[in-house]
């Protein structure tokens, strides 16, 4: 039988969190590019804003440039008009 391993999961996420700073560092110094996320949020989800702002929380804390475009939620009947 294999044997049992305990993975350390805050310690595989910080190993992965600074190698992706250390990429986006690469990017942005190497190659002038400066990765990012964008979002479109779609009407005033209180679960979904929250949402949106942890991903650009993160985003940044890697180096990376976050953008959020708020739409309202009648976004498709303003469109047809």
């Amino acid at each position: 039988m294999d044997e049992e391993k305990i993975i350390d999961g805050k310690l595989v996420a910080s190993n992965f969190k600074n190698w992706i700073i250390t990429q986006v560092e690469e990017l942005k110094n190497n190659d002038n590019i400066h990765p990012g996320i964008a979002v479109i949020i779609v009407g005033d989800d209180p679960a979904s804003k929250v949402y949106v702002r942890n991903k650009g929380r993160t985003a940044e804390a890697l180096g990376m440039n976050s953008f959020t475009f708020p739409l309202p939620e009648n976004i498709l009947t303003m469109m047809k008009e």
